[in-house]
């Protein structure tokens, strides 16, 4: 399962939205409604990629987390935890090819 939204429009469900948001959130590029500009982009598209994804995943531990903390429902709760433990194996492992590919380019 994975999320793709801001932290703003985390209130905010696929079901509220009006027909056809999810097409206007894409730009001409492909890009979802990301903040694609905060990105670091070296030219290199396996490390952005590493990078970006490594982040992309902390943020939905975060969101977990907070789910956590304050979240009543079991079954958001229960899906809370799973993204924690998921993403933080996903983590590692971006880490390592990180670490490796930077090693590399010395």
């Amino acid at each position: 399962m994975a999320f793709f939204c801001t932290v703003p429009a985390l209130a905010q469900s696929s079901q509220q939205q009006p027909a056809g948001a999810a097409q206007q959130s894409h730009d001409m590029s492909g890009h979802s409604g990301h903040d694609m500009a905060g990105m670091k982009m070296t030219g290199d598209a396996d490390l952005d990629f590493a990078t970006n994804m490594r982040s992309h995943h902390q943020m939905g531990i975060d969101m977990a987390k907070a789910e956590l903390q304050n979240g009543k429902d079991t079954r958001m709760r229960e899906t809370a935890q799973k993204i924690i433990t998921d993403q933080t194996k996903e983590i590692a492992k971006l880490d390592a090819w990180i670490a490796k590919r930077k090693g590399q380019s010395k």
